[in-house]
């Protein structure tokens, strides 16, 4: 038997609005779907991000595995802006190639460049405007045809239009959707395929901004469950399984925590003054109006290579008109770059290193805003993150509470409200996603009791394709809520590779990519067992 899957993603996705709008018949599609199918809650990973979340979907490990735990990393104890070259295990599309399966990945937002496989693939969050964002880079040309002019991301001054002019800046919102909608329905009609992977994002987008508006979230939510209906038609025309997921959730943030001010007040942070910062600041030249003006100029290829040279011209620009300072690195205790997260200085070490963090969480822990407790919960790096990679990450998580925000720029107060690009942002990551399935092979009206983790997605997807599932991946297959007469209803298949080829294999396929002589290939120490 030789199945299909579809895997569609709604980014920020959440069963809150979903449910609400089920109720009110706003999404017919997704209503008939859970009651002929599975549902479940998916768990975010640490932090919920875009880039740490959609990897551990792709890739079935948790964020200390794969590398990428969220979009600024701590990279020999230097922070990096993150990108799919920092990714250290492969993806479940590679992988389904090496096994002669063909994949379509439409708005991938986590890789750029497109990862050469076998199939199709489309970039999105992380692509420079104006560069190419397709593989095999000659679809470009039939794309743009199709869709008249492809969009990996909304216009550069989407935000610009959401401060002053919310139905353009909600349009701008549709237009993409609709091109990623009309590129994946293109695709699967007109090339073959095993896997078919749409990706919407803008729902992110929309609830970051348009959080407080129902009406809009209503209506993209509408337009989202349209496409669905296009796709389910696909897959009971194809006999294909289908899978719904979210890579995290969504709830309001009236107000943030600007955490870097918080740790500045209590002398863990040293902040430093940059002349050169100041008048930036001041002239109005911000990180944000860079990238408006050179997507804008399509100067995207020469300011990519720029960056790539030279990475410190961008911690140089001001993400705020009013952020005058800079972090000093080497004189703090402990900063933030991540939105869920605090690093601790490297230098830190032992009892130095526990006293310092203990301190900072008992005093988070202790923080209120006008009597409200603002955090929920926090964790120690290594309570939720475990692999090679984990020191990539914060050292100490911070989950808000419901209606607050956290922020790493460097605000005059520690409470305010919630900015990004200088626009007022309405909602914010929530750990708690969605997860659905229907199709041939799953069962009816099903409440998966157990949350579904975001490494759980890959391994279940190589399970459906009655592949063996790597022995590296955290995740399992979700075999519970496949129907007692379907030939994939049994245990899944651990395929044992060794760490030494696994290592040798991601060494050779980095090299590779940068043109240099590759590592010979092994023969893979491999054995397949019943898990």
């Amino acid at each position: 038997m030789k199945r299909k899957t579809i895997l569609f993603g709604i980014d920020g996705a959440t069963w809150n609005f979903i449910d609400k709008f089920m109720e009110e018949n706003v999404m017919p599609t997704m209503s008939y779907i859970l009651k002929h199918g599975a549902r479940g809650t998916l768990l975010s990973t640490f932090p919920p991000e875009t880039m740490a979340a959609w990897t551990s979907i792709f890739t079935g490990v948790n964020p200390g595995k794969h590398g990428v735990p969220d979009f600024r990393l701590r990279v020999n104890n230097r922070i990096e802006l993150a990108g799919s070259h920092y990714r250290m295990v492969d993806t479940i599309w590679k992988i389904m190639s090496q096994n002669g399966l063909r994949s379509i990945v439409v708005n991938d937002p986590v890789t750029y460049p497109p990862d050469p496989i076998n199939g199709i693939v489309t970039t999105g969050l992380m692509t420079p405007p104006n560069l190419n964002y397709a593989y095999p880079p000659e679809l470009r040309s039939e794309i743009d045809s199709v869709v008249g002019g492809y969009l990996c991301e909304p216009p550069p001054d989407f935000f610009e239009k959401a401060m002053k002019a919310k139905p353009d800046a909600y349009q701008m919102l549709e237009e993409v959707a609709t091109k990623h909608a009309k590129t994946a329905l293109h695709l699967a009609r007109n090339h073959e395929w095993d896997i078919l992977a749409p990706i919407f994002t803008t729902t992110d987008r929309l609830q970051h901004v348009f959080f407080s508006d129902r009406e809009y979230i209503k209506r993209h939510y509408a337009l989202i469950d349209g496409f669905l209906r296009q796709f389910l038609e696909i897959a009971v025309n194809e006999n294909a399984n289908l899978f719904i997921v979210s890579d995290h959730g969504f709830g309001q943030s009236n107000r943030a925590l600007y955490i870097n001010t918080w740790l500045t007040q209590l002398g863990f942070e040293k902040v430093k003054k940059s002349s050169i910062r100041s008048l930036l600041a001041s002239s109005g030249l911000t990180l944000y109006k860079l990238t408006e003006l050179v997507g804008k100029l399509h100067l995207s290829r020469a300011a990519f290579k720029l960056y790539r040279i030279f990475p410190k011209i961008i911690t140089v620009l001001p993400f705020e008109s009013y952020e005058e300072g800079e972090i000093d690195y080497t004189a703090s205790q402990a900063y933030s770059s991540a939105y869920h997260g605090i690093y601790l200085n490297t230098a830190l070490h032992g009892q130095e290193y526990e006293k310092v963090r203990n301190a900072i969480i008992h005093q988070l822990d202790a923080l209120t805003d006008d009597g409200i407790k603002v955090i929920e919960k926090l964790y120690k790096r290594e309570e939720v993150l475990w692999g090679e990679y984990s020191n990539r990450a914060p050292d100490i998580f911070v989950v808000m509470s419901e209606g607050y925000g956290m922020s790493t720029h460097l605000n005059p107060k520690v409470f305010d409200r919630l900015r990004n690009r200088e626009v007022i942002i309405s909602g914010s990551h929530r750990a708690e996603g969605i997860f659905a399935a229907f199709g041939p092979d799953i069962r009816s009206n099903m409440h998966l009791h157990e949350p579904v983790n975001t490494w759980d997605v890959a391994p279940t997807i190589l399970h459906m394709h009655n592949l063996p599932i790597p022995e590296h991946m955290d995740g399992k297959a979700l075999v519970a809520m496949l129907r007692d007469d379907s030939e994939l209803n049994k245990s899944s298949r651990l395929e044992l590779i060794s760490e030494r080829h696994r290592i040798k294999e991601r060494i050779r396929t980095i090299e590779s990519s940068q043109g240099k002589t590759s590592v010979p290939q092994d023969r893979a120490n491999q054995t397949k067992i019943k898990g």
